[in-house]
């Protein structure tokens, strides 16, 4: 039975060329907006219910936060993508000037009107946990 459950609960694997081809563009816009404090551009490829939950001044603090703990972006790599529950997270690898580690960033993202819209940006890293 364990097993049956492992399997019901496992990402369904994706065509990676297919979700970089969307995926490696919104990130790099999303943190380079981030960065330069473009809340217009920051939200440009959110979903209707993100763009209502992030306003203007979450914002303002997500970017105070990351920039008084890890600095500012300055690349990403590609790590992974996944797709469970017609969800699809797609995971970098960001370096910020103030982190010396990796800033693991999730970004998820769900079709809407046959486009890849964004559902939730996570950042994750030593100095943001600390």
């Amino acid at each position: 039975m364990l097993a049956c459950a492992w399997y019901l609960t496992r990402p369904t694997p994706v065509d990676e060329a297919e979700v970089r081809a969307y995926a490696d563009l919104i990130a790099e816009n999303l943190l380079n907006a981030l960065k330069e404090g473009d809340y217009g551009n920051f939200i440009k490829d959110m979903g209707d219910v993100m763009r209502q939950a992030l306003d203007e001044e979450a914002f303002t603090q997500l970017k105070g936060t990351l920039d008084s703990k890890i600095g500012e972006y300055v690349s990403a790599s590609y790590g992974a993508a996944e797709m469970k529950d017609n969800l699809i997270t797609v995971t970098y690898k960001a370096r910020f000037t103030g982190e010396t580690s990796d800033v693991v960033v999730r970004i998820v993202f769900q079709e809407t009107g046959g486009v890849q819209k964004i559902t939730g940006p996570w950042f994750d890293s030593p100095k943001l946990r600390s």
